[in-house]
């Protein structure tokens, strides 16, 4: 007895990756009928007899795609293959652009990788409504803080230190320097110089 191609992918998605194999199956299968009924030629042995599928047929088809790849993504967030399951999202998304938990599955795996923006445009278009939504806008709101504070330590505060002050300023204050190159006196611009703040000036 011979193996097919078609074993062996069993073999593989059924024994080495039982979650996702059984997903993944299931995704071929739909996607198999998703393509016959979308008028895509297949093999004479795969044609049914009726190759007339109702709107209903289709958008079941769709519907049960999308809560797949959801499933998929679940299962890759649980892996901590994040950029994956942001992929598989798309796809339960682009078969049922109303599907709840692939975008919460994709805010969620979007936040883990880093895309906080992203992740908080997910939960927001999902509304406070749907449950969890609440708790990962409010985990969010600490990693927006924590990025914050991190960007701070790393500018060392470089951009409070001091302002940027011109001649005119300098003219203001009293404290013009005598000593003037040619060249700014020629030119109609201020020239920018950095003075630092005084304690209780802002």
């Amino acid at each position: 007895m011979a193996l097919t191609c078609s074993d062996i992918f069993k073999f593989i998605f059924a024994v080495i990756l039982p979650p996702l194999g059984v997903l993944m199956e299931a995704v071929i299968g739909l996607n198999g009928l998703d393509n016959q009924m979308s008028g895509v030629p297949m093999m004479s042995s795969m044609q049914p007899k009726n190759s007339e599928a109702s709107e209903h047929q289709k958008n079941e088809i769709k519907t049960n795609l999308a809560i797949i790849y959801s499933n998929m993504a679940a299962c890759h967030l649980k892996n901590g293959k994040y950029a994956r399951a942001i992929e598989v999202c798309n796809s339960a998304l682009k078969n049922d652009p109303d599907n709840v938990k692939a975008k919460f599955r994709r805010g969620q795996a979007k936040a883990a990788d880093g895309n906080l923006a992203g992740a908080e445009a997910d939960f927001l278009s999902l509304g406070e409504q749907v449950p969890g939504v609440k708790a990962e806008l409010m985990k969010l709101k600490s990693k927006f803080k924590e990025a914050d504070e991190k960007q701070r330590k790393t500018m060392g505060g470089f951009l409070s230190r001091g302002r940027i002050i011109t001649d005119e300023d300098d003219e203001e204050a009293g404290t013009t320097t005598s000593k003037s190159t040619p060249a700014s006196k020629s030119s109609s611009t201020p020239t920018p110089k950095i003075r630092e703040l005084e304690e209780g000036e802002e």
